[in-house]
């Protein structure tokens, strides 16, 4: 034990922990220490001062509007004396039937106040419109504290790395009525050695809990400045189709756009349906003309009604915000609003002139995909964001080759657009079955449009888009020879001796708009084995069919007669090609019928015109065959042009044209080669059996031919009883 306690440091270690353990449990009355040390005892109302601080907070309990229209309970009728005088009539009425809105405010004794609109027409009060506004007062006490001039506090410290301890001792603080405080200490370190530690510390700062309400204004005017999404969550309403009004809380998804919009000039949406994607650009725009001066916003929709909806949003928004955060209004209706720092918005129809001579900020284009024009809309608009405008392009898909669908592209290839495709999958509140019931809403083809942000399965293409990407995947092949002088001959198989091949051209109008275009098709197989799509003279495409056609074993040539068209079949006249394709000058449609009743080929072709005639009778039986065939997946295709042209060949209205801008070159020579193909297999068939029928009745009745001297001098002219026949067509 003597050993134990010789040992100095071990003595150090006991006395720190006794005077530990005596500070904890010591308790008695306030004692305050002089500058000397000495010690002196505090009378019970003790000398310092103490801070009591309350703070009154008003909160604002805002109530949904009170909207009723009054109705009277007692009519007086007054008798007025009849006096003579000039009176303007038009003007009275005006003034009769003028609709006045007058705007009151009651004050309930500092505790708030009611708002009364009244629209009064008539003489009459015909709608009112009640805004309470009710404050309550919460009292709040932040502190109660007691500061004494000189205080004093003891405790212990430690210091060290993450290996050892460096330092443990007692620690004896000061602080003065100045604020300065000073700190001794002794302890030990690592090595039981003895340790002693001074500081002094300075007060640099104060630290205010209380602000008011100017101070809270200005601060969360400056978030909502930063922050469009923290705008909109807390203080932008707008009406929810099931809740109502409600805060415009958003879905991450829309944060996500939000930060797409800030980041990029042009943005083009691929949507799904109710998504909230228009609320979103009205919340943003609105964003932008409160805390921006002189923003010049531009709505352009299908119809001045649509684009009117996107206004309406903004101006519910608006109205619906503290006064502190709403803007002075200089002009406000239905089609626009207009703020007191020159910022404004407009709603627009779809105009060739929409957004021309405007100085736009940002210009919105909404369900772009199915607004006709939209091209040279934009063409004319894009110059006026050239002083750093945006732009936000937003649709469900319609289609492919149309304006939306090439932005998108651009976008795609990053050519200057932001792509954002919203799925209907990200909306937190829908899952499968939702989709199903879109499905037995809408139509697997209308809810696949409104869904899915499919271009291939949207749209009114004559033929269905995933047909056609299913031929793309299928049968398209690179020719494997280019011929022409422009290279736009394309071949994919050389010509087989054993096989029948028909040759269908459609000619160019002569305008420079649209091409010329022929197919050669293997009858049999209905396979596209060659192709011409080009700019190229009459004179010069009609030789070029004759010598196809020739080369493809005098394949049926089948030119359409329409217009310049006669020009190209002169052509072949002139060169005596002998497989040209005629139709009847009396009917007025294509008919293979008919041509087995009036025995196409086998007579005179005085009562025939060469060529095919393309009238509004024979277009929709020639699209009705291009349908057909293509729904079975007859053909085999292999021209990509050929595909391109099917993907933008739609129905406009009852008509099967190509989409604006587009050609159909290719679709109508395509679509005429099927229907000919029906019929001259029939026809074909049809000469095989009057073949065989002609050779049995020579054999078994030799009363059928008569014979004379003068037979002799053209063998191959028979009189069959009905006239002189050319039997050649037997070989």
């Amino acid at each position: 034990m003597n050993q134990f306690f010789s040992n100095i440091k071990n003595i150090i270690i006991v006395v720190l922990i006794v005077i530990i353990i005596i500070m904890q449990q010591c308790s008695g009355p306030s004692i305050d220490f002089n500058l000397f040390g000495k010690k002196n005892k505090q009378p019970d109302a003790v000398e310092g001062t103490v801070i009591t601080k309350i703070e009154t907070k008003w909160d604002t309990v805002k109530f949904d509007s009170l909207v009723y229209v009054p109705k009277w309970r007692v009519r007086v009728d007054t008798v007025h004396d009849t006096t003579l005088k000039d009176i303007d009539t038009l003007s009275v009425l005006k003034d009769y039937y003028a609709k006045y809105f007058y705007t009151d405010t009651l004050d309930l004794d500092s505790l708030g106040n009611i708002i009364i609109n009244d629209t009064i027409s008539q003489n009459s009060i015909i709608f009112r419109e009640i805004n309470p506004n009710i404050y309550i007062p919460t009292t709040i006490i932040k502190r109660d504290s007691l500061i004494s001039k000189n205080e004093f506090y003891y405790g212990f410290g430690l210091a060290g790395n993450q290996e050892q301890f460096n330092y443990i001792g007692g620690e004896l603080l000061w602080r003065s009525k100045r604020k300065k405080v000073i700190g001794v200490g002794l302890g030990i370190n690592q090595n039981l050695q003895p340790v002693g530690s001074l500081r002094m510390m300075w007060k640099i700062g104060k630290w205010v809990m209380s602000k008011s309400i100017k101070e809270l204004i200005r601060e969360e005017y400056i978030k909502c400045a930063k922050d469009p999404v923290y705008f909109f969550k807390k203080y932008c309403y707008i009406q929810h189709p099931k809740r109502g009004k409600i805060l415009f809380d958003l879905f991450e998804f829309q944060e996500d756009v939000m930060d797409e919009f800030d980041k990029h000039r042009f943005n083009v949406i691929l949507k799904s349906r109710q998504l909230g994607i228009s609320t979103l650009s009205a919340g943003y725009s609105l964003w932008m003309m409160l805390f921006h001066e002189d923003k010049n916003i531009l709505v352009i929709a299908t119809k001045q009604e649509v684009a009117k909806n996107l206004v309406t949003k903004v101006r519910y928004m608006h109205e619906n915000l503290p006064s502190w955060l709403r803007g002075e209004t200089e002009e406000d209706n239905k089609l626009s609003l207009r703020l007191g720092n020159g910022s404004t918005i407009k709603a627009t129809s779809a105009s060739g002139d929409a957004g021309r001579s405007e100085a736009l900020s940002m210009l919105i284009i909404d369900e772009a995909a199915f607004i006709k024009g939209i091209d040279s809309i934009w063409a004319s608009a894009q110059s006026t964001l050239s002083t750093g405008g945006k732009a936000i392009v937003l649709s469900t898909p319609n289609g492919v080759g149309n304006f939306f669908h090439k932005t998108w592209l651009k976008g795609e290839e990053g050519d200057g657009w932001n792509p954002i495709k919203l799925h209907w999958t990200v909306h937190p509140e829908r899952n499968q079955k939702w989709r199903l019931e879109q499905t037995q809403l809408l139509g697997e083809k209308m809810a696949a449009q409104e869904c899915d942000c499919d271009f291939i399965s949207s749209g009114y293409t004559v033929v269905d888009g995933q047909l056609l990407q299913w031929f793309e995947e299928t049968h398209i092949q690179e020719p494997v020879e280019k011929r022409g002088f422009d290279g736009n001959y394309w071949i994919w198989s050389q010509p087989n001796y054993s096989k029948d091949y028909i040759v269908v051209a459609d000619v160019a109008r002569g305008d420079g708009a649209d091409y010329s275009a022929f197919h050669v098709i293997d009858v049999e197989n209905v396979e596209q084995v060659a192709e011409y799509r080009g700019k190229i003279e009459t004179k010069h495409y009609g030789n070029m069919l004759v010598n196809v056609a020739t080369e493809w074993n005098d394949a049926l040539l089948v030119i359409e007669n329409a217009n310049i068209g006669w020009a190209v079949i002169q052509e072949a006249i002139d060169r005596n090609y002998s497989n040209l394709y005629y139709s009847y000058k009396e009917f007025g449609y294509v008919d293979d019928d008919i041509h087995l009743q009036k025995g196409y080929d086998l007579k005179d072709k005085s009562q025939m015109v060469p060529g095919f005639s393309m009238t509004s009778r024979t277009r929709p039986l020639v699209i009705s065959k291009l349908d057909t065939y293509m729904r079975e997946r007859v053909p085999i295709i292999r021209s990509k042009r050929l595909i391109d042209e099917l993907f933008v060949f739609i129905w406009n209205g009852s008509r099967a044209e190509a989409q604006q801008g587009y050609n159909d070159d290719l679709v109508i020579s395509f679509s005429t080669s099927l229907w000919v193909r029906d019929t001259a297999l029939k026809l074909r068939q049809q000469g095989i059996e009057l073949n065989r029928k002609a050779l049995s009745l020579t054999s078994k009745n030799s009363g059928v031919f008569k014979t004379t001297p003068q037979v002799a001098k053209n063998a191959w002219k028979m009189n069959t009883g009905r006239g002189d026949e050319d039997i050649r067509w037997l070989l």
